[in-house]
Order: C-alpha cells, then structure tokens, then sequence
C-alpha cells in the first residue's frame, strides 16, 4: 500500500504480476493433482481467462524458472480441456 500511496505504481504492478504468477503455478499443480476436483472445471476457466489477460499485457518474470512455469501453465489450459 506504501507504494501505491507514494505513486510508486510500476512498484504495485510488479507485485500483482508476481502475485499472478505464484498463482496460475499454484492452481495449475491443483490441477494436476486433482484433476477432478469439485471446481477444477472452474479454475480451468480462471487459467484461460489469465492466459487471454497475459496475450494482451505480456509480464516477464525476473525468475526464468517461474517464467517458465507460468507459460507452460498457461499453455496447458489453452491445448487442452485440462
């Protein structure tokens, strides 16, 4: 919040976009494990919506291997049903 309140807002939108990636890894190995969870049809849908977010505003993460991950991630849901 301090960075948003000083105007430090590239700041703010580093820490959302890692905040995203930590996400989409976290709910893509969800998914693996559990394909058939009760809402994996849901946060199926919720990897697609993010993929179509990051085609439009792309992110480089400073970790390559989080970078990686996310884009495989992220590519998983846009081939397949999964």
């Amino acid at each position: 919040m301090r960075d948003l309140r000083s105007g430090e807002t590239n700041a703010v939108f580093e820490a959302l976009e890692d905040n995203l990636d930590v996400s989409v890894v976290s709910l893509r190995a969800l998914l693996d494990e559990s394909p058939h969870a009760e809402h994996a049809k849901n946060y199926t849908n919720l990897l697609r919506r993010i993929a179509e977010y990051r085609s439009t505003h792309p992110d480089r993460n400073r970790n390559s291997n989080i970078d990686e991950m996310v884009r495989e991630a992220l590519n998983s849901v846009n081939k397949t049903n999964r």
